[in-house]
């Protein structure tokens, strides 16, 4: 009867210890896809309301006056716009 009570013991801190395990591994996936996508949603401009901000001018795009470049670029290291062609028609710092 020992055998049967230490058998059963076994099996169940094994699957608690499966369960905890599976729970705490989806615990921290949902803590680093709050904490590494929340914030990088809040800090950025939109590329289509950035694309918005572009007007075409005589000279080529132009970022709207409303905001300054370092506003509408905040969180992007670089920037650029392609014709049809793929020719650069508008570029911002490009690497």
């Amino acid at each position: 009867m020992k055998t049967f009570t230490r058998m059963i013991g076994r099996y169940v801190l094994a699957t608690a210890a499966v369960v905890l395990l599976v729970v705490g591994l989806l615990l921290g996936a949902v803590v680093y896809l709050g904490l590494h996508y929340g914030e990088a949603a809040d800090s950025r401009v939109r590329i289509g309301t950035l694309a918005e901000a572009l007007i075409p001018t005589a000279d080529g795009l132009q970022l709207d006056p409303a905001r300054t470049p370092a506003d509408w670029l905040q969180g992007y290291a670089w920037a650029m716009v392609l014709d049809d062609d793929g020719s650069v028609i508008w570029q911002h710092d490009l690497p």
